[in-house]
């Protein structure tokens, strides 16, 4: 019966990774991204995986410059060293959620998302691909984070407290999945492969998307190499 589902959820989750038809799509869309590498803080050198995930409709504040409030879906989450309690911040939890892509001659996504919880978390995806033609629309699509991303990819942490960390992205995975809205929390998962650092904790995660994650890790999928 397991096996039955999970291949369902394969089903689901090739459809939404190898089906893009074009760089942006209809409102709704929600792109989630699941990256990791290596890094290192005072204790030394650890391996680290991380998630983030965003409604693609959000409006732009100015050209290639998104900032999100209370309407839009967004989050945070990471494991350092990877496999442990993930910290997480979702919507509300964050003071500040930001993603611009007008770096590096617009190749260049750059996430900071601030919150009490997870501290000061940015991430930087330096890519091949060109943000330019879309200065008032987020990439709602699986491009730009999975073949296309560069192993100069970083990954920095400040906080709690004084915490620190900085690590190089060297894998991403992405999918995408349909806002649905009116459904309950789904209740934490208690079985969870590595390197997902935030399906078996993270509140409100999407039933659908957490099937997808596990199909995604559980069975040995590949990831995409940053080179």
């Amino acid at each position: 019966m397991s096996r039955l589902i999970l291949s369902s959820c394969l089903a689901v989750l090739l459809s939404g990774l190898f089906l893009e038809q074009a760089p942006h799509a209809d409102a709704g869309t929600i792109i989630s991204v699941v990256f990791g590498g290596t890094g290192s803080d005072s204790s030394g050198t650890k391996t680290f995986s991380g998630m983030f995930d965003y409604d693609q409709s959000q409006a732009a504040k100015a050209p290639y410059d998104f900032v999100f409030g209370s309407t839009k879906e967004h989050r945070v989450s990471y494991e350092i060293p990877a496999g442990s309690t993930p910290k997480v911040a979702a919507n509300s939890d964050c003071s500040l959620f930001e993603i611009k892509t007008l770096l590096n001659n617009y190749t260049t996504f750059h996430l900071e998302a601030k919150s009490a919880a997870a501290g000061d978390v940015t991430v930087i995806l330096n890519t091949r691909y060109n943000f330019k033609p879309y200065p008032t629309a987020l990439p709602s699509t699986c491009t730009p984070f999975t073949t296309n991303c560069l192993p100069t990819s970083q990954f920095t942490v400040v906080g709690p407290g004084t915490y620190s960390f900085t690590g190089t992205i060297t894998w991403t995975t992405c999918m995408t999945s349909v806002t649905v809205t009116g459904l309950p929390p789904c209740p934490p998962v208690q079985a969870c492969a590595a390197p997902l650092p935030c399906c078996r904790s993270v509140p409100r995660c999407h039933p659908r998307k957490r099937c997808l994650f596990t199909r995604l890790f559980g069975r040995g999928q590949r990831r995409s190499l940053c080179i």
